[in-house]
């Protein structure tokens, strides 16, 4: 393999066979040739479920099929293909990622000049949910904290303030699961599974810690110090909350919960799967079952949050009372496995 921009970087292994760096994210070990600031890294000699490499070349496909696509911004899409030897993310303005037909295996063929933070970031989103779709597991575009009760998630479009509410959260001892990703595993109990153990901001106006980085889309990166407690294990999933900001002055509470329930619970968390457009069509069946057994074992809300800076002490007081604060023991435990 000859060297060109791939391992040009300075936070590249030189070689796609140099998988230098090792993380615990999704209940898991992800090896890379990229190093990731947004993951912690992973014990030594714990078994590797899934590796990332940056590389020059991929195959050509073979008899691909176009599964859906998903709208980012502007003219930008991201598409997933079926081949015969696996599966292909395409993003028009990042580049190639190829998932070997085992699900675990992927590679990232960037553009020239790359943006790294938006490949890495399409890593830990798109990516990793379309590898966990395949090992059965879904992907909620959520954020979600470990509390006295188990694992409570937040969903949200982007800049309505589910991780926000996650950072706050953890200012009050709750432990952080994942940030943007809430992976579901949902066997004989549904879980959540840990995602991205950091948390990003739309501004760094929303908080008062400190960042490390502000990336190509605007977004900070809390320091790892402001996240001092994380959840790095499978834990019982014990309430999702559907985000809705409301004015001031429309209501005189800080923060309202209303049970969501029936197929009404189920229209509202379809569209909160985190590559449901990109699945396309032929997932759907699958989707709506997850969605229905979710209502059906969940409590699902829709929290109304005034999005007012100063309430935010008062959302926080109302959401440890009804989750009962931080867990007794939040140390993180044995990782596990997506999948035996």
């Amino acid at each position: 393999m000859r060297e060109t921009h791939a391992a040009q970087h300075p936070h590249v292994a030189a070689t796609a066979a140099t998988f230098a760096y090792r993380y615990s994210a999704f209940g898991g070990v992800l090896t890379s040739t990229l190093e990731f600031p947004e993951l912690i890294a992973a014990p030594a000699g714990d078994h590797a479920h899934w590796s990332f490499s940056v590389v020059d070349r991929l195959d050509d496909m073979e008899e691909p099929v176009q599964l859906g696509e998903e709208h980012i911004y502007g003219t930008v899409h991201a598409r997933l293909l079926r081949h015969r030897h696996g599966h292909r993310i395409l993003v028009d303005d990042t580049g190639a990622f190829d998932i070997a037909p085992s699900g675990r295996d992927v590679a990232w063929l960037p553009h020239e000049d790359p943006w790294w933070d938006f490949g890495r970031g399409h890593l830990l989103g798109r990516v990793i949910a379309t590898m966990l779709h395949l090992d059965r597991v879904e992907t909620l575009h959520g954020s979600a904290v470990h509390m006295g009760d188990g694992a409570v998630g937040f969903l949200a479009a982007s800049g309505t303030g589910k991780s926000t509410l996650a950072l706050q959260l953890t200012a009050a001892g709750v432990p952080l699961m994942t940030d943007d990703a809430l992976p579901i595993l949902a066997r004989d109990v549904i879980h959540a599974l840990p995602g991205v153990p950091s948390i990003r901001l739309c501004s760094a106006e929303e908080s008062d810690a400190p960042v490390t980085s502000t990336g190509r889309d605007g977004k900070v990166r809390i320091v790892d110090t402001h996240v001092p407690r994380r959840t790095l294990s499978p834990v019982p999933l014990s309430a999702l909350y559907v985000l809705r900001s409301v004015t001031v002055d429309s209501q005189a509470e800080a923060v309202v919960r209303s049970r969501l329930q029936g197929p009404l619970a189920v229209m509202q968390l379809l569209p909160h799967f985190k590559i449901g457009f990109m699945l396309g069509a032929s997932a759907g069946p699958g989707l709506l079952a997850v969605a229905t057994r979710l209502v059906r074992e969940v409590p699902v809300y829709e929290l109304r949050v005034v999005r007012d800076r100063d309430r935010l002490p008062d959302v926080i007081t109302q959401l440890l009372e009804w989750h009962h604060g931080a867990p007794d023991h939040a140390a993180p435990g044995a990782l596990a496995a997506v999948s035996s």
